[in-house]
């Protein structure tokens, strides 16, 4: 046996060994990150990876994993899969995607350990909303009681001549409660059917006799285009003072809506309903029909800033001439949510200017009034449900020719509110 040709071909065997060994490490590694990339393009397995990722300290690879996920496969995500990636990217401290990814959550299904993680992660943000109103799919919704004040709640719903005599200030107590529910279903491939119903009740506790419920409903179809939304149907709604019934209407609406960058919507909302109000006689009739159009935007600043105003236009003709009017209106709302646990403030306000039409013989008037609340909400017990703490003002003008008084009325709110649904 020659011992040393042995010897010698075991070392050239044993230097290509070697040789290979990075070769063949680095195809088993590109062949491993290919099956990791492979098994990253589906949801589950994309959340499996991150974790791991995650657990080892490697962030940026989390990350890159869920965006590789969310891009390539983004029919089949969860708000699950979006939400861990908004947290990384706190944790990176690229918030500024982390704003944009967040609002494409809307109108998905948020659980509370996936909020948690958010919020742990990004500190003070406000949990995304259901999307519009009418649901992309499924049920959202709101129910609040509790107790108000109203400095003046004699005049609250009373327009009276300024003579001597007439109803004087007076503060009192109610109690108040309203619920608010909304829907949409998928009737087709880009086709939708929606419905939403609300009702209010306000019932004095002390003081002066002030009781009064509302109600309203929609129910309509839809259609989603690139970029926007077309919707019409029909709307109805009737009211209660003192438990006599006071107004019904009823007619159609129709919507469409604009979605613009970071997830902004421009609306324009059209309605027509006819008015029947109880108790109109041949002399003198506040029966017509009310045309309402208006233009809202809303949007988000930040993580934790919500917005949304507009402007609308109303027309309204009746039997009797004079009861009929045109005006415009201005509103807007604003939340922000202050703490990582969901403590929030938000305002709201309204302005409304409104000329009556002219009729021979009487005097012209003209109406201006403005509302405005703000609020402070804690989380309580469970997610969604709320207490509430709000002061608002009320002011109602009258031009001086009309001899009509004036009203205006400080108040405070204490309430619990739950909203629920996706």
């Amino acid at each position: 046996m020659n011992t040393g040709r042995s010897f010698r071909t075991l070392a050239v065997l044993g230097l290509a060994l070697c040789a290979a060994t990075p070769a063949l490490a680095q195809q088993s590694s590109e062949a491993e990150l290919d099956i990791l990339i492979e098994r990253s393009l589906t949801p589950a397995d994309a959340l499996e990876l991150a974790n791991r990722q995650e657990s080892e300290g490697d962030l940026l690879g989390a990350a890159a994993t869920l965006e590789r996920a969310l891009l390539t496969n983004p029919e089949g995500n969860t708000a699950k899969v979006r939400l861990h990636y908004v947290g990384l990217l706190c944790r990176l401290d690229d918030r500024q995607t982390a704003q944009s990814e967040l609002a494409k959550v809307d109108g998905l299904d948020i659980g509370d350990a996936d909020w948690s993680r958010v919020q742990a992660a990004c500190g003070e943000v406000q949990r995304p909303p259901a999307g519009p109103l009418r649901e992309r799919q499924g049920l959202t919704g709101e129910v609040a009681f509790g107790l108000s004040y109203d400095s003046d709640l004699a005049n609250a719903l009373l327009v009276q001549f300024n003579l001597p005599g007439s109803i004087p200030a007076d503060d009192g107590l109610s109690f108040f409660g309203s619920a608010f529910v909304a829907g949409r279903v998928p009737v087709g491939t880009r086709t939708f059917a929606y419905g939403s119903a609300g009702a209010a009740t306000k019932n004095n506790l002390g003081g002066p006799s002030l009781n009064f419920q509302t109600g309203d409903a929609q129910l309509g179809l839809g259609i989603e285009g690139n970029g926007f939304e077309l919707s019409a149907g029909v709307t109805g709604g009737h009211s209660i003072i003192s438990s006599d019934p006071f107004l019904t209407e009823y007619g159609g609406e129709a919507e469409l809506a604009i979605v613009l960058a970071g997830d902004a919507r421009l609306s324009l909302h059209g309605e027509l309903v006819h008015q029947d109000y109880m108790g109109s006689t041949p002399a003198f009739s506040r029966d017509g029909t009310r045309i309402d159009v208006s233009l809202d935007y809303q949007g988000r600043s930040g993580l934790a800033t919500s917005y949304w105003f507009g402007i609308a236009y109303e027309n309204k003709s009746a039997e009797t001439a004079r009861t009929g009017y045109q005006g415009l209106r201005g509103f807007g709302s604003l939340r922000e949510t202050v703490s990582g646990s969901g403590v929030y403030l938000s305002a709201f306000g309204t302005i409304r200017y409104a000329e009556y039409k002219d009729e021979i013989g009487f005097v012209p008037v003209n109406e201006l009034r403005w509302y405005t609340r703000g609020a402070v909400g804690v989380p309580v017990l469970t997610t969604g449900l709320n207490l509430e703490a709000a002061v608002s003002y009320t002011w109602r003008v009258y031009n001086d020719a009309s001899n009509f008084r004036n009203y205006e009325s400080a108040g405070a709110e204490l309430r619990l509110v739950w909203n629920f649904g996706n």
